[in-house]
């Protein structure tokens, strides 16, 4: 039970009419003058046709000669969909977000220092792999938690292993979306991300952790695979 102090009281009673778990609710973003780094990439209709296909899909388990035990979200915590991504102000120091099913898709957690309690310091997204999908969310995050005068700012990064990709995926194309992620992800917080790679073979099995995320907002922690991964470790 998460006891509230009044002003958290008052500030999730007003701000979120209802959305008590601190997800944030987006606003339209306009068009103008928004960033499109994966788009400008250039790559091929059939290369985003087929990561985005590879990221939506389920297979059946492969491995049936021994006990897998599937990723569970912990309870409380807020699921992040793909194409989308949650948000939350310093004064929310409960719970967290969670993401799965990361095949050919990337995760990414950004965190800072807020000047005030109701400004948002901490946000997990999941990016879909379609390049007009990826732009658009990556310009709603830079709105969301550096325009207050966030500062500090640092970011976790999960990414496609690009050795394990499925055969009809050009790795070359791959590497070139991994180094405009950790690019323009250096180019907003001004530090490196911190990076970990998912085998992407194993996440639609069903590979215990393999392709989760968490962002536990108590501590700005962050979990990559179902393990603790500290920034810049």
């Amino acid at each position: 039970m998460h006891l509230l102090n009044p002003f958290a009281a008052l500030f999730l009673s007003t701000t979120f009419a209802g959305h008590a778990n601190g997800a944030a609710v987006t606003s339209q973003l306009s068009t103008e003058n928004a960033d499109t780094p994966f788009t400008d990439l250039g790559l091929s209709a059939q290369f985003w046709a087929k990561m985005s296909a590879y990221c939506a899909q389920r297979a059946p388990k492969r491995d049936t000669s021994q006990s897998v035990t599937e990723a569970s979200m912990p309870d409380g915590y807020d699921l992040v969909k793909p194409d989308a991504f949650k948000s939350y102000p310093q004064v929310i120091k409960w719970d967290g977000a969670w993401t799965e099913h990361l095949v050919t898709c990337y995760g990414l957690v950004v965190v800072g220092d807020s000047v005030k309690p109701t400004d948002k310091d901490k946000l997990l997204a999941h990016f879909f792999a379609i390049d007009h999908s990826m732009d658009t969310l990556w310009n709603k995050i830079k709105a969301e938690i550096g325009s207050q005068g966030q500062k500090n700012l640092r970011a976790w990064l999960s990414a496609p292993e690009v050795a394990t990709a499925y055969p009809d995926l050009p790795k070359a194309d791959i590497q070139k979306l991994e180094d405009k992620m950790k690019a323009v992800i250096k180019s907003f917080t001004g530090k490196d991300a911190t990076v970990r790679h998912h085998n992407m073979q194993d996440v639609p099995n069903g590979k215990g952790d393999i392709g989760t995320m968490q962002l536990n907002n108590e501590d700005k922690s962050v979990k990559i695979d179902g393990k603790l991964v500290p920034f810049g470790g």
